[in-house]
């Protein structure tokens, strides 16, 4: 998660920095063909190459192509645009949060005392990053 989290802190900060105007969409393809670079041979290396095509299967793949990478991304720097970089990669940490509502509505997992204080902790860091006033340097400048 660490690892995850600086590598889109890191990307996020570059595009805005270097290219904030750039075509979402084009943006979009840039990111799945490298994916792809890096991620196919290692599939080929370690894993056997065998398909096992269910609904759910499916399923997963179109939920993490179109809702986790272009819908989720392109969000992302839809937000950015319009905000703040911090304001809006601080949202990157409620990203667990999100797999305690299906794990309790699919497998009826109740989630710990400490997993309750972590979400209320982390809900209220999101918050403060949030609700912070732009900075008075931007204020001054509007």
């Amino acid at each position: 998660m660490t690892v995850a989290l600086a590598g889109v802190t890191a990307g996020t900060l570059y595009q805005r920095v270097f290219c904030p105007l750039v075509d979402l969409r084009a943006s979009s393809v840039v990111q799945l063909v490298a994916t792809i670079i890096v991620l196919a041979p290692l599939a080929w290396a370690v894993e056997d190459m065998r398909v096992r095509w269910s609904w759910a299967l499916a399923g997963a793949i179109v939920f993490l192509v179109i809702g986790a990478s272009i819908l989720a991304v392109n969000a992302l720097h839809t937000l950015m645009r319009r905000g703040q970089a911090t304001r809006v990669t601080s949202l990157v940490y409620l990203t667990p949060i999100f797999a305690v509502v299906p794990e309790l509505a699919m497998f009826e997992v109740m989630p710990s005392g400490l997993s309750i204080l972590g979400i209320v902790v982390t809900c209220c860091g999101v918050a403060l990053t949030a609700s912070r006033p732009a900075s008075r340097v931007r204020q001054s400048m509007l």
